[in-house]
């Protein structure tokens, strides 16, 4: 995070457009660094999806839109592939949600 305030115009000093795309990269890439190094999202991370989400991380923190497309990418991928893992963990009754809550 601290390079982002040498390399990007995250100290708002560039214009409206640049400043949104990088206080939206930098979003994008902490929340991306705090899944991947938490080692949680839908299940437990595994390697290889901690692997994708440090690569998306990396990529989200450079504010170009190539690299957050990129950055999503890798995300999307990951999340999906952890929600068809979980399934069938979920409960498929609604009833038997709302008395779990």
């Amino acid at each position: 995070m601290p390079l982002l305030f040498a390399y990007t115009h995250i100290l708002l000093t560039g214009t409206p457009r640049e400043n949104i795309g990088a206080i939206a990269s930098a979003t994008l890439g902490t929340v991306l660094f705090s899944i991947m190094s938490t080692g949680c999202f839908y299940l437990r991370t595994k390697f290889l999806e901690c692997m994708f989400l440090a690569i998306a991380a990396v990529l989200a923190f450079i504010p170009a839109i190539a690299t957050g497309i990129a950055a999503l990418t890798l995300f999307a991928a990951v999340f999906l592939w952890q929600r068809r893992h979980a399934a069938p963990l979920l409960p498929t009754n609604p009833q038997i949600e709302i008395a779990a809550k």
